[in-house]
């Protein structure tokens, strides 16, 4: 571990905690999920709301289709009872290609500030990984906080199909070999196709990044995970490392620990919760900076079920739990190479 600080906590606490920032523009999804709407609209009872943006993302077809469109009506329209208006919302596809994406960027950037926050919250991975690439970058944006709220539970039935083992956009590697690539996995629910790529890439090292603790029931799920890749490739029990499912910089830390000797090919496979995919992220640009090849994949479900996740866990207090992660403050940015 360093000796850096890097700032997190409650949502509320992290305002709290900035008096000189006074508001600001907020970059969200309409969701299906109940709990999409609570960062929002924790900003705008607080005044702290300045800007707004939504990305409404459209899955590719499937049994879960009018559910999700319903429920994602119902959340827009919570949006606009909030404000008294429509919300601000760009439509993409779930499956958008860079070129689409740099397209809805542009239209986000024209909205935003110097002061931005970022809810992953319900923001497929295909999403939040390229924004948290374009707005660290942008040097008019000199405060980033990224927030997650944490759901009641989570349904039985998560999504559907998934493709094979693609890197998001943005984050494939610019150097590739022959040569055998290390392979971090953040362990998650689901295996999806990740085999596909152990099969074809047989990497070595592999090192697991488990979630501990995790919501109930995913650590037996996390554990039958952890199983079943080990049939298929060979690590031992010290390559495994428990790491809190909401501490962004303890999972750079140890991203940093198993990563930085390696200078060849690295592979990352964000599979379990978004507060340490958030990390893989950040370690993955740090690495670019540092001129190192790294490249972030993912087995990309076709489709999500409109029970996705049911409800907002709440604290003592009665109110829900989102944390928030500062990556940049008055222009420094708190995930990077030399400090890591």
């Amino acid at each position: 571990m360093t000796g850096e600080y890097r700032p997190a906590g409650p949502l509320n606490w992290i305002i709290d905690h900035l008096p000189n920032h006074s508001d600001w523009d907020l970059i969200g999804a309409i969701s299906a999920e109940p709990r999409a709407n609570e960062v929002v609209r924790l900003l705008f009872n607080r005044g702290k709301l300045h800007n707004s943006c939504f990305i409404d993302i459209e899955d590719q077809a499937s049994e879960f289709q009018i559910a999700t469109q319903d429920a994602r009506k119902l959340h827009r329209n919570e949006l606009q009872n909030l404000f008294g208006q429509s919300p601000n919302a760009i439509p993409m596809e779930l499956f958008s290609e860079i070129d689409d994406l740099d397209d809805m960027f542009a239209k986000i950037d024209s909205n935003i500030g110097d002061r931005v926050m970022l809810d992953i919250t319900s923001l497929p991975k295909r999403f939040f990984f390229y924004l948290v690439r374009k707005l660290r970058a942008a040097e008019t944006v000199k405060n980033l906080i990224v927030t997650y709220t944490v759901p009641r539970s989570y349904g039985k039935t998560l999504h559907k199909n998934p493709g094979g083992w693609m890197p998001l956009p943005g984050f494939g590697s610019e150097v590739s070999s022959s040569k055998q690539p290390m392979l971090v996995i953040a362990v998650g629910y689901h295996h999806l196709k990740l085999l596909d790529l152990i099969r074809e890439r047989t990497p070595k090292p592999i090192r697991l990044l488990m979630p501990f603790p995790s919501m109930p029931p995913g650590f037996s799920q996390n554990w039958e995970f952890i199983r079943y890749i080990h049939e298929q490739v060979e690590f031992s029990s010290q390559d495994i490392r428990r790491v809190d499912p909401f501490s962004v910089s303890l999972a750079f830390e140890h991203l940093r620990a198993q990563c930085s000797a390696h200078v060849g090919e690295l592979l990352l496979a964000p599979f379990g919760p978004k507060p340490i995919s958030l990390a893989m992220a950040l370690y993955a640009l740090a690495r670019e900076d540092f001129g190192l090849p790294v490249s972030v994949g993912y087995t990309q479900p076709r489709a999500y079920s409109d029970l996705y996740s049911q409800g907002v866990q709440r604290g003592h207090d009665g109110k829900p739990i989102i944390h928030a992660y500062c990556v940049k403050l008055n222009g420094d940015l708190f995930y990077r190479w030399d400090t890591a």
